[in-house]
Formats: C-alpha cells, sequence, structure tokens
C-alpha cells in the first residue's frame, strides 16, 4: 500500500470519527430539546388544572344499599 493510499485511510477514520461526535451532539441536543418541551407541557397542565372550577357535591336521593 502506498504512503498516499494509508493517508488517505487515516483521513476517513478521521472523518468518520468526526462524524460520529456530531450525530452524538446533535441527539444530545434534541434529547435536551425534547426534555425541556416535556417540562413545559407539565408547567401548562398544571396551571390548567389549577384554574379548573371545583365540581359541586355528590348527592343521591337514594339511600345506601344494605
Amino acid at each position: 500500500m502506498t504512503p498516499f493510499c494509508i493517508q488517505v485511510l487515516r483521513n476517513q477514520q478521521h472523518i468518520t470519527h468526526n462524524s460520529m461526535q456530531i450525530c452524538g451532539e446533535l441527539e444530545g441536543m434534541v434529547w435536551l430539546f425534547a426534555q425541556m418541551e416535556t417540562n413545559a407541557v407539565s408547567v401548562e397542565r398544571l396551571k390548567e388544572y389549577t384554574e379548573i372550577e371545583q365540581e359541586a357535591d355528590w348527592t343521591s336521593n337514594n339511600s345506601p344499599s344494605r
């Protein structure tokens, strides 16, 4: 194998390693944004639940069965 071919293979390995690092970083960013969205939705739901009008007490004209 010529020195040129060896250098090309080394460059390809370096590029592959960098590509894998970039993919890992992007995956981490997507996960982080998904977590942030989940947390934001949780806060929105809590806010909505605190604003729900309370239902009236349940009453019945029937006496309890024995």
